[in-house]
């Protein structure tokens, strides 16, 4: 979202090339209206935020999304693979999330999906138009990829749903600073369940406090400098931050699960 949003503060379709890292601002030297520049705004889309990929010569093609905790439903027209053109719908309801495939043109392409889920959620099975399918649980950093290959054929559109117990997301509210001003936002690098505790490595401004909100069945505890507020999906966190006034400062917080 940092990056989709660096379209907005100047010209319409100036993305620099080159960011300062301490105020927000374009270095003088650096281009603009370049295909290198416009990728740093695609390329998080379509590889990270999606996991587009297309092999075999377009004869495969990998949808592997990694939804904020946030979202709750996605659609994505028109990808191409070879000479197909594929459409992808998703949405997530309480223990139930489900993609949808429509081939709109061209032969239907080997389809493999793999979205993310936290790491303390339990997949309990995934279908394919009604049918029971194999899967595999893959961990990968933070989250785990639950992998299934979908058969060609079949029903159009397609229809794959996987049913799992919820597991512990945060997300933030991502907000671009005014131009020239100094970085201020909260930064988090790290967010996994681990040992029966939500774990956070996280960043601010010392003297400030930020809001992380958590999607979460279970009850959060408390820690140390962080207030911790029930919500209808989890809870919200207010985080402080101390240290030297104006400098960065990093935490690493543990909040029990229960």
């Amino acid at each position: 979202m940092a990056n989709a949003l660096l379209t907005f503060p100047w010209a319409l379709g100036y993305v620099t090339e080159l960011l300062s890292g301490e105020f927000h601002a374009p270095f003088g030297r650096s281009s603009h209206h370049q295909v290198w520049s416009e990728a740093m705004v695609v390329s998080p889309l379509v590889r990270g935020l999606l996991g587009i990929e297309v092999g075999d010569a377009g004869r495969h093609l990998r949808f592997a999304p990694q939804l904020p905790a946030d979202w709750d439903r996605l659609t994505v027209r028109r990808v191409a693979a070879a000479a197909s053109r594929v459409d992808f719908g998703l949405e997530r309801a309480a223990g139930r999330l489900t993609i949808t495939e429509t081939v709109t043109a061209g032969p239907p392409p080997a389809l493999s999906l793999a979205p993310a889920f936290p790491l303390d959620a339990r997949i309990h099975s995934v279908t394919v138009d009604g049918s029971a399918a194999r899967f595999r649980a893959k961990a990968e950093g933070d989250v785990q990829r639950i992998e299934v290959d979908v058969p060609a054929g079949g029903a159009a559109p397609r229809r794959i749903v996987f049913a799992y117990d919820e597991g512990t997301d945060v997300f933030t509210r991502i907000s671009v600073p005014d131009a020239g001003s100094a970085s201020e936002g909260l930064r988090v690098l790290r967010s996994r369940v681990e040992g029966g505790a939500l774990r956070l490595l996280v960043e601010g401004r010392a003297g400030r406090s930020y809001r992380i909100g958590v999607r979460s069945p279970r009850r959060l505890g408390n820690a140390p400098g962080v207030t911790v507020t029930p919500s209808a999906r989890g809870a919200d966190l207010l985080v402080s931050f101390e240290g030297a006034a104006g400098a960065y400062a990093r935490r690493s917080i543990v909040l029990p699960l229960r």
